[in-house]
């Protein structure tokens, strides 16, 4: 899901109001949910989130939590529309949700590169359960996509 945060060069996360009501909620709900030998990060996380402002070496905690809240589902269907916005707008405060952005520019620019081109083959393989390889081919070139839990990411530009 997320990698490991280099501590030293993250800053602390200050967390607007409305984004400490809604974590708040949904970590309570996670301990709730949790056995008790697993509660101890959440709970240190929700300590952190009532206070306003997320510790660099709780930042990963608190993607991970956003992850899960959004690739689930459940950030819409508790929160509706406006909250999932403002929780994918926090993620994407995070080192893991700036990776992500920076994927998905690199992929939206290898894809601007097929703009006038004629697409001569589209195929989609499934790689392993849950991930999908996709291959565009054009005489000039052809670009590998990678479709997962994680978005649509940029695998390969061949000539």
């Amino acid at each position: 899901m997320t990698s490991e945060t280099t501590t030293n060069s993250v800053e602390p996360l200050t967390l607007e109001e409305h984004e400490r009501e809604m974590l708040a909620e949904e970590l309570q709900a996670l301990i709730a949910a949790l056995p008790p030998d697993r509660r101890q990060r959440y709970e240190a996380l929700a300590a952190t989130v009532e206070r306003g402002v997320v510790p660099p070496e709780e930042i990963d905690a608190l993607a991970e939590v956003l992850e899960l809240l959004l690739a689930s589902g459940r950030a819409r269907h508790i929160h509706r529309a406006d909250g999932e916005r403002q929780l994918e707008a926090l993620y994407d405060r995070t080192p893991a949700g700036q990776t992500r952005s920076e994927a998905q520019a690199r992929t939206n620019q290898a894809l601007r590169a097929l703009v006038n081109q004629p697409i001569t083959s589209v195929r989609v393989s499934n790689s392993v359960t849950g991930r999908h390889t996709i291959t565009i081919a054009t005489p000039a070139l052809q670009l590998t996509l990678i479709a997962d839990q994680h978005g649509v990411r940029l695998d390969k530009v061949g000539m």
